[in-house]
């Protein structure tokens, strides 16, 4: 049965978006939690809102450049349109920020240190952040854009992917390269978790593509074999979703033997794995579920690129260690997210469409 493009990503994407949200607004607030706030936080983080995407990003990726591969200038062009507009949006408004809360002035828009840094946010360097910005926030004026240069990264790789593991290849040849693929990514994540934290090829490694391409790589193959994956997947949703909570509260809450994190062990690995066939497996389950609710709008990618702007706000100004500030940073975030995608994102989109007539 060919894929069918009524699925449920939009949803799941939201989910992770909301999921990385919390996370990060709840470390960074201080909150201290106890009791079901608690057990909510823990259960929450068995589903890492970055991994899911990559795994998202590596399924549709590839559908999509499957389906437009003799035309690559128009599958470039619709992925940079899905990134850019509302990323460039996104800089405005932190440097409107920046501007009112006197960490920089309009001069320094224009030289040194900060215009290095205003070239790498519209540019593939969004990790970067001067010294003159620490003082602002938690130190970094919109760290989790850092992943924005890893998704770059692979759409540059997708045409080598797909030359690499393309159906037409012989099927033992197909397994080999694949697996190779994936022992070469983890273990260069594990040669990139041996490096000392604060020296640069550490910090290099932490923004290359290669350690974290496996989690891409779980969705790539999830879609070159869905033909022979899809009767355990497809419908599945619910079980796998049971099965993947039952190891992850044995194996790591229970028993302790990994924590959910972007670099797990061998049995976190495990689970990275059973998460991604559950995602696909949910997407593609009940699939009325997000046309239902999200009538076809997607505000995950603002919700993501604005969260942690919203945060540093809210640190900044010393809103920390409530709830209460939680809910704020919460709803002000989904606010820019909703006026992200109505104003920018789907009039670039519409765009998309165009170029691609």
């Amino acid at each position: 049965m060919p894929l069918s493009k009524k699925n449920n990503f939009d949803l799941i994407r939201l989910f992770a978006a909301v999921q990385v949200l919390i996370i990060h607004a709840s470390e960074h607030l201080q909150l201290e939690h106890s009791g079901a706030a608690a057990i909510f936080i823990r259960l929450l983080s068995f589903f890492p809102g970055v991994p899911v995407f990559f795994t998202i990003s590596g399924f549709l990726i590839m559908w999509s450049y499957e389906r437009n591969r003799d035309k690559l200038l128009s599958f470039y062009t619709n992925r940079l349109l899905r990134i850019y507009p509302a990323l460039w949006v996104c800089l405005i408004v932190t440097i409107v920020v920046l501007l009112t809360c006197h960490t920089i002035t309009v001069s320094q828009l224009f030289h040194g240190e900060i215009l290095i840094w205003v070239i790498t946010q519209i540019s593939f360097l969004q990790f970067y952040t001067p010294d003159a910005l620490r003082s602002f926030g938690v130190g970094t004026p919109n760290g989790s854009l850092w992943t924005i240069s890893l998704e770059l990264q692979f759409y540059l790789v997708v045409p080598i992917l797909y030359i690499l593991t393309q159906r037409g290849r012989h099927v033992f040849m197909q397994y080999v390269t694949i697996v190779g693929i994936i022992a070469i990514s983890v273990l260069t994540y594990c040669y990139a978790k041996r490096l000392p934290d604060d020296g640069i090829p550490s910090k290099l490694m932490g923004v290359f593509l290669l350690p974290y391409l496996y989690n891409f790589m779980f969705g790539i193959v999830l879609y070159i074999y869905w033909s022979q994956l899809e009767k355990m997947i497809l419908g599945k949703g619910v079980y796998w979703l049971l099965g993947y909570l039952l190891y992850s509260l044995v194996c790591s809450s229970y028993l302790g033997w990994y924590s959910p994190s972007y670099w797990p062990n061998v049995f976190g690995f495990i689970a990275n794995i059973v998460l991604s066939i559950t995602i696909i497996s949910l997407a593609f389950t009940c699939t009325a579920w997000s046309e239902r609710l999200l009538k076809g709008n997607d505000f995950s990618y603002g919700i993501y690129i604005y969260h942690m702007l919203v945060v540093n706000v809210f640190v900044y100004l010393g809103y920390t260690g409530s709830y209460i500030y939680l809910v704020e940073v919460f709803l002000v975030t989904c606010t820019m997210a909703i006026i992200s995608w109505f104003c920018v994102e789907h009039p670039a989109l519409r765009f998309k469409k165009r170029i691609s007539r």
